[in-house]
């Protein structure tokens, strides 16, 4: 296998991608807490269903930060990439079990993620564990 071999095997979205999922993430994040102080005293029965929206837009801009390609895109970064995502499903796993035993000590605290914030708390993991280690380069 050739230096291009393993850095083709992976596809990425354009460079340019990361530029729009951080708008979309900053738009959809700034949404929510004008939402929440709008609406923090009122009834309104769609509430539920804008925080989802709201939830599932700062998903998308986080995922087009993660599946993104950098200016320069080698081994390395792919090498960075891999430990991210083992790193990320590792803590991930870890605060599952936390979260679940938590769940059987404490009857008001139902042990159950919600399906977004594992989503998200996976996302933001793993954009902050290879950002972090690029830096250390």
């Amino acid at each position: 296998m050739g230096n291009r071999a393993i850095t083709d095997q992976i596809t990425l979205l354009p460079h340019y991608c990361k530029k729009i999922g951080l708008i979309t993430s900053l738009l959809f994040g700034i949404a929510a807490f004008v939402f929440k102080l709008v609406t923090r005293h009122s009834a309104w029965p769609e509430k539920e269903l804008f925080l989802v929206l709201i939830a599932d837009g700062i998903i998308l801009g986080m995922i087009l930060i993660a599946w993104s390609k950098d200016k320069i895109e080698d081994e390395l970064t792919v090498a960075l990439r891999l430990k991210s995502v083992v790193l990320t499903f590792g803590y991930t796993v870890l605060m599952v079990i936390i979260n679940s035993a938590e769940g059987l000590t404490d009857k008001a605290f139902p042990g159950i993620l919600d399906d977004q914030v594992l989503i998200l708390f996976m996302l933001l993991m793993y954009i902050v564990m290879y950002y972090s280690q690029k830096r250390r380069l």
